[in-house]
């Protein structure tokens, strides 16, 4: 019983820790893709 707690414990932690890395790669391109667009329009103008 304790072996399972502990294994969900375990899986919970690697659920968590893959939706921050999700989430901070996500904001992070978010972020480059904004400053390439922000920079193509300086350069039409």
């Amino acid at each position: 019983m304790n072996e399972n707690r502990q294994r969900a414990a375990h899986m919970e932690n690697t659920m968590r820790w893959w939706l921050l890395s999700a989430e901070q790669w996500r904001q992070k391109w978010l972020n480059v893709r904004n400053e390439r667009n922000r920079l193509k329009e300086e350069n039409i103008r």
